[in-house]
Formats: C-alpha cells, sequence, structure tokens
C-alpha cells in the first residue's frame, strides 16, 4: 500500500488526499504519512497503525504498549473519512503511540 510522506515544512495537495486515509504524525519532528485505508476495510486504529508500523520499519518495530486515546506519544494517529483535509480538526478515531524496536 502507497504511503505518502512529507516533512513538517512541506505542505499537502488536495489531490494527494484519498477518501479515507490513515494519519500519522511523528510529534517532534511533525513530519506526516498518509496512507490510504481500502474502501471495505474496518476503521481500527491500533490495526491500521500496526500495518502501518510494520511496513515503514519493515517489520523491525512494534507498537509499545497500547493506543493512547486522546494523548500523545512520539507519534500520533488519525483516521479522516469523507476526503477531509490532514489539518481538519474532524476525526473518525484518534491516539498518540509510541514504537519499539525489535
Amino acid at each position: 500500500m502507497a504511503t505518502l510522506k512529507k516533512r513538517a515544512d512541506q505542505s499537502w495537495s488536495l489531490r494527494e488526499i484519498p477518501e479515507s486515509y490513515l494519519q500519522v504524525r511523528e510529534c517532534r519532528s511533525g513530519d506526516e504519512w498518509i496512507r490510504p485505508i481500502p474502501p471495505r476495510a474496518k476503521l481500527n486504529l491500533a490495526r491500521l497503525v500496526k500495518a502501518w508500523i510494520k511496513d515503514e520499519w519493515a517489520g523491525e518495530a512494534h507498537l509499545d504498549g497500547k493506543m493512547m486515546p486522546g494523548l500523545e506519544g512520539d507519534f500520533y494517529a488519525t483516521i479522516k473519512t469523507d476526503r477531509r483535509p490532514p489539518d481538519s480538526c474532524i476525526v473518525w478515531a484518534s491516539g498518540g503511540f509510541y514504537i519499539k524496536s525489535i
């Protein structure tokens, strides 16, 4: 699955935004990733984050602990639907998390 990434000093083009997607932000750097969510996929934040970690770190890391709804960790993830832009505060689900290397 193609994941888009941008640095904190870049902005998203609305043409890049899929209908529904997982948005992950690294809290310290401000870097962001957008990963499209297939139309029939369940909107389960923890499951989508685990798949994102597996792909981005090539199986060399995993979710450290549980997702923390409403709190930031080293990373913060949101599920956005209805082609809402990345800066929208309207989300399906959100939460912070940490990653641990294997």
